[in-house]
C-alpha cells in the first residue's frame, strides 16, 4: 500500500480474478480514506477516474470508509480486452471481497451509474444505500448522446494524436464532462497533473466503453434493487438528459429524486457542499 500525497489517500493494486485472461487475474487501482461506520464505494464516469469523487471522499472519510477504483483502462488500472459495464460489475464485487466489506454505500457517477444500477440488482444484499448520480438505465432516452456514441468511437480512428487530445481538452474545459469549470482543483487534476489522460490508452478506453454505454438497458432489472436509493441529476445536463433520472425513479421501488436546477453533468462536482449535505441526509435517514 502506498501514499496519494496530494489528497491522503491510501492507495494499493488489488488482483481481480478474471479466467478470460491468460493470466486469471489483473490488478486495478483502489484508493481509500477514512473507517468506521458503513463503507462507501465510488464508481467514476467515462474518461475520469476515482479523483472524480475526491470532494466526497474528503468529506465522507471522516465518518466511514470511503473507497474507489479506476475501472479497467482508466487512470492507474490497466486496458483488457474485456474492459466494459459487466466486467467492472464483477470487479467492484471483488474489489469489496478483497476489502473484506461485506455491505456498503454504492455511489456511481454517469458511466459509474450504470455499474451501481446493475450490480445493486444482482447483489441487492450487500447495498445497503444506492445513489446515482447523473446516469441513466438506458442511454438510447438521451438520443443526441446515444447518436455520438456510436459515431465519435469510428471518427477517433481517423484522427491523429494531437487531434484527439485538442478536442479532449475542448470538452474537458468547456462542455464539462467532469464539472471540472467549478472545481479548479479536479481541471488541474485532469489537465496538467494527471499522466494518463488523452494518452492512446485513454482513447481506446472511452472507444470501448461508449459501445458498452450504447447498448446497455437495465429498465426492465431495476424493479429488483430493493436498497433504499437516491437519484441525483442536474437540469442543465446535456449528456444524459434529465428526466432519464425522473424515468429511473419512478421505476426503482422507493426511490428519492432530487434535480440540482443549476448544474450541468456533475452535480457532485459542481455544487459540492449541497451534494454533499443531500447525500449525508440521506445516508443517516
Amino acid at each position: 500500500m502506498s501514499f496519494h500525497t496530494q489528497s491522503m489517500l491510501r492507495t494499493e493494486t488489488i488482483p481481480v480474478a478474471d479466467p478470460e485472461l491468460p493470466s486469471g487475474a489483473t490488478g486495478l487501482h483502489v484508493v481509500e480514506k477514512g473507517e468506521g461506520g458503513v463503507p462507501m464505494i465510488c464508481v467514476h464516469g467515462l474518461g475520469a477516474d476515482h479523483y472524480e469523487f475526491i470532494h466526497q471522499i474528503r468529506y465522507f472519510s471522516n465518518k466511514r470508509r470511503c473507497v474507489a477504483f479506476d475501472q479497467r483502462g482508466h487512470g492507474r488500472s490497466p486496458a483488457t480486452f474485456n474492459m466494459g459495464i459487466e466486467r467492472s460489475v464483477l470487479d467492484l464485487k471483488s474489489i469489496a471481497d478483497s476489502l473484506g466489506i461485506d455491505e456498503f454505500i454504492l455511489m456511481g457517477h454517469s458511466l459509474g451509474t450504470m455499474v451501481a444500477y446493475d450490480f445493486a440488482s444482482r447483489y441487492a444484499e450487500r447495498v445497503k444505500r444506492l445513489i446515482i448520480v447523473a446516469g441513466s438505465p438506458a442511454i438510447r432516452e438521451s438520443r443526441g448522446t446515444y447518436i455520438a456514441l456510436r459515431v465519435i468511437p469510428r471518427m477517433l480512428g481517423l484522427l491523429d494524436d494531437r487531434q484527439r487530445r485538442s478536442i479532449g481538452g475542448l470538452v474537458a474545459r468547456y462542455v464539462g464532462t467532469f464539472g471540472m469549470r467549478t472545481s479548479p482543483d479536479i481541471l488541474r487534476y485532469y489537465l496538467s497533473e494527471n499522466p494518463y489522460v488523452f494518452t492512446d490508452k485513454y482513447f481506446s478506453a472511452c472507444a470501448k466503453y461508449m459501445k458498452d454505454i450504447a447498448d446497455f438497458d437495465i429498465r426492465w432489472r431495476l424493479g429488483l434493487i430493493k436498497c433504499p436509493t437516491l437519484v441525483v441529476h442536474g437540469a442543465l445536463d446535456l449528456g444524459i438528459y434529465a428526466y432519464t433520472s425522473i424515468e429511473a425513479a419512478l421505476l426503482v421501488p422507493g426511490a428519492k429524486l432530487h434535480i440540482f436546477p443549476g448544474c450541468g453533468h456533475s452535480p457532485n462536482v459542481e455544487n459540492t457542499g449541497n451534494f454533499n449535505s443531500l447525500v449525508e441526509k440521506f445516508i443517516e435517514e
